[in-house]
C-alpha cells in the first residue's frame, strides 16, 4: 500500500453511503450462440420500483424479437401487481423463477460479482460520477468478452442455454 509503514491506508470519498442502483440481464441468442449484457442505471441514490422494472423489461422486449424466456429471482418487485399486469398483456414473455435466495443460480449476479470483486476490487472512485463512468466502461468491454459472459451463464448452472 501507499500508507506509511505501520499505518492503515485511508481512502477519502465524497459520499461514503452513495450508491448506483442497477438492473441487468444477459440475453442469449440461441441460433448465433451470442450473448449480450443489457443494463440500466438509475440516477444517484435512487431505488428501483415496480414501474422502473416493468420499463426495463419492456426495453429488453423492444431490443429482442420473438419469444423471450425470462429467468429471474423471486424478489417481491418481480411479482408486483404492475409486473403481473404487464406480463398478462405481453404474450411473448415466458417467466421462470429461480428458487428464493439463490443468487448463485442467476447469471447476471455473476456479472455483478465479476465487476465488483474482480475488475473493480481495488477501484476507489472519489464520487459516483467516476464510478458510473467506470461501470459503463467495464460493461461496454464486457459486451465484447463472450467467454466471460458464457462463464457467467455456465457458472450459474445454465450451460444448456448455450448448447
Amino acid at each position: 500500500t501507499f500508507a506509511p509503514r505501520g499505518s492503515r491506508p485511508v481512502v477519502k470519498v465524497s459520499d461514503p453511503h452513495g450508491r448506483i442502483s442497477a438492473i441487468g440481464a444477459i440475453a442469449i441468442d440461441p441460433p448465433r450462440k451470442h450473448l449480450s449484457v443489457l443494463y440500466h442505471f438509475l440516477p444517484d441514490n435512487a431505488n428501483f420500483n415496480s414501474y422502473l422494472v416493468v420499463q426495463f423489461v419492456d426495453q429488453v422486449c423492444s431490443q429482442i424479437q420473438g419469444q423471450i424466456t425470462v429467468v429471474w429471482d423471486s424478489i417481491p418487485i418481480h411479482g408486483s401487481k404492475l409486473m403481473e399486469e404487464y406480463l398478462e398483456k405481453t404474450s411473448r414473455l415466458i417467466v421462470e423463477q429461480f428458487p428464493p435466495y439463490a443468487p448463485e443460480l442467476n447469471p447476471i449476479d455473476k456479472v455483478w460479482a465479476y465487476l465488483k470483486y474482480g475488475r473493480l476490487a481495488n477501484y476507489t472512485p472519489t464520487n459516483l460520477t467516476d464510478l458510473r463512468a467506470q461501470l459503463i466502461s467495464e460493461l461496454t468491454e464486457l459486451a465484447n468478452r463472450q467467454e466471460i459472459l458464457a462463464g457467467c451463464v455456465r457458472g450459474a448452472g445454465l450451460a444448456r442455454a448455450l448448447a
